[in-house]
């Protein structure tokens, strides 16, 4: 190659080495040199939590929100305690009632029909039926429900004879259902109870299987 072409050539490649920054400078005003060198030499560029930035342009993040919605804690509620609760009530779900059961399920004898019985001799008889009381010394079989109403101040006599059937006698009052008890004796056997005016004894006449007449008697000591 001769020295001309030589010449030639280099001062084309010069042309265009000194060409090639006025390109770059017709494309950057100042300004945005001055947000390239700042971007480039210490500013965190928007980095801090993902997609949070405003997109300012201005190289440093926004600082508002960290992805992670709304302040609350998640649970939907507005205590921010992860619980669920709301600002009424604790949820335990207690209501007011307490379950323990009142004893209401009780059935007094005075609901029952009764029989009154009279002081002296009455008969009694005892139907085919299922059994509805058992005492300390009852019987499966069928039994019947009776009541006796002091006249005075006075213990009383109660007594079962005469019975068709193998059976007992028993007072209770003034709870029959659970039944409470107040003594119980086979048929030939007395039971002495003291009484007031008017107090009410309930007597019951059980059978060990079958039914059958009776007779109960109350006498005045």
């Amino acid at each position: 190659m001769t020295n001309s072409a030589k010449f030639g050539l280099s001062g084309l490649i010069l042309g265009g080495a000194l060409a090639l920054p006025g390109c770059l400078f017709d494309k950057i005003e100042p300004e945005e040199i001055d947000f390239v060198d700042e971007g480039e030499s210490g500013g965190d560029g928007g980095t801090g939590e993902g997609n949070t930035g405003d997109g300012d342009g201005d190289g440093d993040g926004d600082p508002g929100g960290d992805g992670d919605g709304d302040p609350g804690d998640g649970d939907g509620d507005a205590t921010g305690d992860g619980d669920g609760d709301d600002e009424t009530g604790d949820g335990d779900g207690d209501g007011d009632g307490d379950g323990d059961g009142d004893g209401d399920g009780d059935i007094p004898c005075a609901e029952l029909q009764a029989e009154p019985l009279v002081e002296g001799d009455n008969d009694v008889a005892l139907a085919n039926v299922m059994s509805s009381f058992e005492a300390s010394c009852g019987a499966p079989g069928p039994d019947a429900l009776f009541s006796f109403t002091a006249p005075s101040d006075a213990s009383f006599s109660f007594s079962l004879s005469n019975a068709e059937f193998e059976g007992v006698i028993y007072l209770a009052g003034p709870t029959c259902l659970p039944l409470e008890e107040l003594d119980c004796q086979p048929e030939g056997q007395d039971i002495v109870y003291p009484m007031l005016t008017d107090e009410v004894v309930y007597v019951i006449v059980d059978s060990s299987m079958d039914p059958g007449a009776a007779t109960v008697t109350i006498t005045a000591l």
